[in-house]
Formats: structure tokens, sequence, C-alpha cells
């Protein structure tokens, strides 16, 4: 049976922590959300619509965190603010976040570690203090599973801090776009910067090819760092 609840945080309270549980959020929620040992998950907007969740914290914390947990779906939501506005963390696995926007971060928009795995889809990460996405610690991380997808990496690294200023910063990782189009443009660093880890982009054809185009530098990789970009990809600077 549905339940209404004033915060996300509240309903969560009322939830086991294995599931399958589903929270739709309406509106603008003003708090600081971690998902600690929770499987089979959804947060998700009402139909039709978007939610937000922004941070409420002073200073700065995580708007989302995600840590030690598993099938944990995001769709629909707008996650802002914050430092970093999502942290997915802890061996967390099967986590999906699909038609969302991280965006306005202090810090990083988007950070990924402690060896887990993420899939993104149809989602922009968008003008972010630091680093628009930064994966390390022997983490994956998958764009797009069908060729309609598009996703986004913009306008980040313009205010400092964080683990760097780049679209996309994989330390030790590995990232794959499987299908779809990526755009990493407009970024004050790197489009996408390597230390180490690994690269496979797949997506994109000639009519609508990915594009890295419009930051400081278009792909910058050290430290035995390997990319595989097959298929169209347009403007690498």
């Amino acid at each position: 049976n549905a339940q209404a609840f004033h915060s996300i945080n509240a309903a969560l309270n009322t939830l086991n922590l294995v599931g399958p549980n589903t929270i739709t959020v309406r509106g603008t929620c003003h708090e600081n959300v971690a998902l600690v040992q929770r499987d089979r998950l959804t947060i998700q907007a009402a139909a039709g619509h978007v939610a937000t969740i922004e941070n409420a914290a002073a200073p700065p914390v995580s708007t989302l965190y995600v840590a030690g947990s598993h099938n944990i779906v995001l769709n629909n939501l707008v996650i802002q603010g914050g430092s970093p506005a999502l942290y997915i963390s802890d061996s967390s696995s099967a986590t999906l976040v699909q038609n969302c926007t991280v965006q306005n971060s202090v810090g990083d928009g988007f950070d990924i570690d402690g060896e887990s795995e993420v899939v993104i889809q149809n989602s922009t990460i968008k003008n972010n203090s630091a680093v628009g996405i930064f994966i390390s610690n022997a983490s994956q991380l998958t764009f797009g599973t069908y060729p309609t997808q598009r996703i986004r990496i913009t306008g980040n690294g313009f205010g400092g801090g964080g683990n760097g200023n780049g679209g996309l910063e994989i330390d030790g990782s590995q990232v794959q776009l499987n299908f779809g189009v990526l755009t990493v443009d407009g970024n004050a660093g790197a489009g996408i910067s390597m230390d180490g880890g690994r690269l496979q982009l797949y997506g994109g054809d000639a009519n609508s090819p990915g594009l890295i185009e419009n930051n400081n530098v278009g792909l910058s990789m050290s430290d035995a760092a390997s990319a595989t970009l097959w298929s169209a990809f347009r403007n690498l600077i």
C-alpha cells in the first residue's frame, strides 16, 4: 500500500533493507539521503514528472550517497548541490542512473569508487564546480544500453576544488560506452582524462557522432591507460 511521507528519509526509515521497495518523489526535497547496505530499491519521480533532491547540509556533503548497496535504481531525478552531488562507493553494484541530471555541486558532480559498478542511461552531468564524473579504485562505469541513449557531460570544472576540472576523469577504473551518443563538451579541463584504467567507446554513427569538443584538452592519458574509440567520434579537442 502506498503511503505518503514528508521526506525521502522518512520513507526510508519505514523500509526493510532487502526490498524490493520503491519511493516515488514529488517536487523538491531539501535533504541529504544515504542508502547504506540496501538492496532492490528504486527512487523515482512520479510518472511524467521530474523530482529534485537538493543538498540541505552546511557545509555541503553528498546529496545522495550509495554505499555497499545493490540493485539501486534512480530514475527521473535532478540531484543537485552537495559535494559531490551523487556518490556511489563501498562495492555497490548494479546501480542504474537513468533519465537523471546531476548538477550544481560545489565539488565533483558524480563520484564512483570502492570497486563499485554503475550504469548511466539518458542522463546529464552538468555545471558542477569540480570534475563532472570521477571514477577510481577499480570501479566500472557503463554508459548507454540502447542506441537512442543521449548522455552529456558539460560545463564542469569552473569552480575549482574536488578531484579536478575535467568532464570525465578515470583513475585505475574501466569506463565503457555500449550504445547511444556521448557528448563531452565545454568542460574547464580535459574532456576525458585517464590515470591508468581502460576506456572503450562504441557508440555513435556518422549521422549522430559522439562529441568530445570545446574542452581545454580532448583526451589526456597517463600511467599505462588504454583507450579504444570505435565508430563515430568528432572534434577530439
